[in-house]
């Protein structure tokens, strides 16, 4: 469940900083954050831990530079909180290794998703209010959001089965 989540985040996270850069005309920078999200990617396969916490930086700098240019905030801020949360899920399973087998592991690792579904969905709602204040809500914004919703009640429907 947590190795799951980690690449459906950095793959958005990536994606979405891609995009807004992608959007502001800047293509080789976007070449370069699907090249190095692609690596991120691999770095899971690999199990590098420290990798996430190594990107986190890039992230923030990207998201940082691209307000500063005055990117599309929304892919920006995407970007920014997919990469958060790539690196506390990576932290985390770090974390649960060591827990003894009486904890509830499972329940914490869906609480942790489920604290970071909120705070995600309450945010994505605001810059999607904001967005459509300002008159610029596009579909691209809204094929973002169908995603991560979609994404977000699969991961329901899973922890339903279970």
């Amino acid at each position: 469940m947590l190795r799951v989540a980690l690449l459906i985040s950095i793959t958005l996270s990536a994606s979405a900083f891609a995009w807004g850069y992608e959007q502001a005309g800047y293509e080789v920078v976007s070449r370069w954050i699907i090249a190095v999200g692609v690596v991120w990617l691999a770095s899971s396969w690999f199990k590098w831990k420290w990798f996430s916490a190594l990107m986190i930086l890039p992230a923030l700098a990207l998201a940082g530079i691209g307000v500063w240019f005055r990117l599309p905030f929304a892919w920006l801020f995407s970007g920014a909180v997919y990469a958060l949360f790539a690196w506390i899920l990576s932290d985390f399973s770090e974390r649960i290794k060591v827990l003894p087998a009486r904890e509830d592991i499972a329940g914490k690792t869906r609480r942790l998703i489920l604290r970071f579904t909120l705070l995600a969905s309450v945010a994505f709602g605001i810059i999607t209010a904001a967005l459509w204040l300002r008159r610029e809500l596009s579909g691209d914004w809204g094929v973002f959001l169908s995603l991560t919703v979609l994404t977000g009640l699969l991961q329901i429907l899973g922890w339903r089965r279970r």
